[in-house]
């Protein structure tokens, strides 16, 4: 169970904070909420019944001890290969709904080589595979900048410089 003022991750909304735990007088009078605000979106509210916290899509925010750890072993992630394209896709979009970071990690390994051979112009990247990297970065950097107390920028850089470095080893 969570306590308020805890920061978790809520899937795709990222960092955010319980600042209560409780009734709620226009939900269910039988069900208890966690309150819960996305630091990204303050002035967003979501209600989650405590009861259905178990399973879903919420936890603790990873350590910076194990944010340094997942960094250090990116070099070392397998990426997602299926039989073809459309195989790679439906694994890297049951990934992404895992909401781990070591997962949003294999997600982008999987698509950094063709994010660079973009720059080559030799790669037309899929509307899905820009949204999937697009929402398993900013994810992974949101949840690495809090976790690490560095600014996004900052974060983004770091993993990027993974990403590089594992790129060399493979």
């Amino acid at each position: 169970m969570y306590q308020p003022m805890d920061y978790v991750n809520y899937g795709e909304l990222g960092v955010c904070q319980i600042t209560s735990i409780g009734k709620h007088p226009e939900l269910d009078p039988n069900q208890t909420y966690y309150t819960i605000k996305p630091l990204e979106r303050p002035e967003n509210t979501i209600y989650l019944p405590v009861e259905k916290a178990v399973g879903s899509r919420i936890r603790k925010i990873i350590s910076p001890e194990n944010a340094m750890q997942l960094l250090e072993k990116i070099p070392q992630l397998d990426t997602i290969q299926r039989a073809n394209r459309k195989e790679t896709q439906q694994a890297l979009e049951q990934s992404m709904k895992t909401h781990l970071c070591e997962e949003w990690c294999r997600v982008l390994k999987t698509l950094y080589p063709s994010r660079v051979n973009l720059q080559g112009g030799n790669h037309k990247r899929s509307a899905t595979e820009e949204l999937l990297w697009r929402t398993a970065e900013g994810c992974l950097v949101g949840e690495l900048s809090f976790a690490l107390g560095e600014s996004k920028e900052d974060a983004r850089e770091r993993l990027k410089s993974c990403f590089r470095h594992a790129a060399f080893q493979c």
